[in-house]
């Protein structure tokens, strides 16, 4: 019986991850409270939505779950590619990016379990607003996108144009952890911080293919090189 290559097709998890994530774009349908609605309306939001909600929480933690895997194999990429002091800070930019992640998850989670209603209204508010907050996700997101593009640049590990979009991406997301402003475009709920969020999934979706294409590559290259028996 041929066994699985689990090694070869591992980068197929951030794939994944981006398809879950997409999934809670639309679980809750209605449009979250803006960073200026009062702080009734996010209350309502979290009670009008508690099963919805719930159900994007466990949808993202379990999407993180693959995130991780994901990590696994760029940094095991990056360190067979010549570059394991870069594979190391990427790999623990992600892991910092994760943890933030799950605890913004896991406060919204709780949020909507019934914690809203317990708590005075300004206090769900700033809880609610601290998972959009651009300095926490931004440059954990800087420092594992721009060792990538570094590493790219220097042991060709990805393409040199991957590695051009990704120094661009990195700078919008460092800018991203100032978006304070208190409405609009830049406010934590604001455009700028969502498009940020769209590029990082597309980062990860571009790095998987990435990823998949060049050990289908060396897979190829190791079964010519093998001698004939």
């Amino acid at each position: 019986m041929r066994r699985i290559d689990w090694d070869r097709w591992a980068p197929l998890t951030g794939i994944v991850f981006v398809a879950l994530i997409v999934v809670t774009f639309f679980v809750p349908t209605a449009s979250p409270p803006s960073a200026d609605d009062p702080a009734a309306d996010v209350v309502a939001w979290f009670d009008k939505h508690e099963t919805a909600l719930l159900t994007s929480g466990f949808i993202s933690g379990l999407a993180l779950v693959f995130f991780v895997w994901f990590l696994g194999s760029l940094h095991r990429r990056l360190r067979d590619g010549g570059e394991p002091r870069l594979a190391v800070v990427a790999f623990g930019g992600g892991l910092l990016l994760a943890a933030v992640a799950l605890l913004g998850i896991a406060t919204q989670q709780y949020l909507a379990w019934g914690l809203a209603q317990d708590l005075d209204a300004e206090t769900v508010r700033a809880l609610w607003l601290l998972g959009f907050g651009g300095l926490a996700y931004a440059f954990p997101l800087v420092v594992l996108v721009e060792a990538v593009a570094v590493a790219s640049i220097r042991s060709r590990v990805f393409p040199t144009w991957y590695a051009g979009l990704a120094f661009l991406a990195g700078a919008w997301f460092a800018v991203g952890g100032a978006a304070y402003a208190g409405d609009g475009f830049f406010s934590p709920t604001g455009a700028y911080g969502f498009i940020g969020f769209l590029a990082f999934l597309v980062w990860v979706l571009v790095t998987s293919v990435l990823l998949l294409t060049r050990q289908e590559q060396e897979q190829r290259a190791t079964t010519r090189a093998a001698p004939a028996m």
